[in-house]
């Protein structure tokens, strides 16, 4: 059995050692610990130090034993520091589908009042999170918006066509020339990121440092809110025209883009597949995706800006 305190000091070293620290772990790096490597990681979820926080909650989501780790990590889901109990829904998105069981024991479990936590994470999970999450939620979604919320995640419906189809996923996203990246190496990747930025401007332009808990203050400007949308059903439709305007065409250029599953688009396949194609049909550098607005034609219309 390998050594938690070693796998973890060389880990936290590199961590606190950095001036830009990455919290994506070497794939497999704690997958190996049984269920004893559960509290000693849980234990660094309430470290001052958020870049320790943000590793130890993607270490638990390699331990192979989801019974024991989701319990640890939905009780962060309610943290007091926005960030905190954003990276735990990351962290339990992580898990996959494993973590269904144990989420649902833990939603069924709770007091009503005390359950709107667990149905948001549920809710990130979007469709993933399935038919029996839906069921599980349906009559509390009745008398508590926050579920609600966490319901239409899952289900949908969404309208078949939309005024505006996506006005805003994740934070930003940025395009070169090369196009967007596939699909599945985004995500926790670009909420990373995200995080990493803001921690970048909190530094050089206010002098305060996101990564220590105790500096955020909801009541001061030492605030941050990273607001991020569940991989959902975006629009239920099998084939759209996206459009896009080209300087070099001097005019607005368009292509059909189909779902992969035949029917429907989620939210993180249609942003990749319009920024997709809108490299095909109109080069661009250095753009930041603003949304998707439905034409009078019918067609998409990428919006983005310089």
């Amino acid at each position: 059995m390998p050594s938690f305190e070693r796998a973890w000091a060389g880990l936290e070293v590199a961590l606190t050692g950095s001036e830009a620290p990455l919290f994506v772990l070497p794939a497999g790096a704690f997958a190996s610990f049984g269920p004893d490597i559960v509290a000693p990681l849980a234990a660094k979820l309430v470290d001052d130090d958020l870049r320790i926080v943000f590793a130890a909650a993607l270490a638990l989501a390699q331990v192979p034993h989801p019974d024991a780790v989701v319990p640890q990590l939905v009780q962060h889901l309610a943290d007091p520091h926005p960030l905190v109990a954003a990276h735990a829904r990351w962290a339990l998105r992580e898990l996959g589908p494993a973590a269904l069981p144990a989420l649902h024991d833990c939603y069924v479990t709770r007091a009503q009042d005390d359950r709107a936590p667990v149905a948001g994470a549920l809710g990130f999970l979007g469709p993933g999170a399935g038919a029996r999450s839906a069921d599980i939620v349906r009559e509390d979604a009745r008398v508590d918006p926050r579920i609600a919320a966490a319901l239409k995640a899952i289900e949908g419906p969404w309208p078949d066509s939309p005024e505006i189809a996506l006005a805003y996923i994740g934070e930003v996203v940025r395009l070169d020339d090369d196009g967007p990246s596939p699909l599945d190496t985004y995500g926790l990747d670009l909420w990373i990121d995200l995080v990493h930025w803001h921690a970048d401007i909190a530094t050089n332009a206010d002098d305060w440092n996101l990564w220590s808990r105790g500096a955020w203050d909801p009541e001061q400007d030492h605030a941050v809110s990273i607001e991020w949308y569940p991989d959902q059903i975006a629009i239920a439709r099998a084939e759209l025209t996206i459009a896009a305007y080209s300087w070099e065409t001097n005019d607005v250029v368009t292509t059909t883009i189909a779902a992969a599953n035949g029917r429907t688009f989620t939210n993180l396949e249609l942003l990749w597949r319009a920024l997709d194609a809108h490299h095909r049909i109109a080069r661009c550098n250095d753009r930041i995706f603003e949304g998707l607005s439905r034409e009078d034609d019918g067609s998409y219309y990428i919006a983005t800006g310089s």
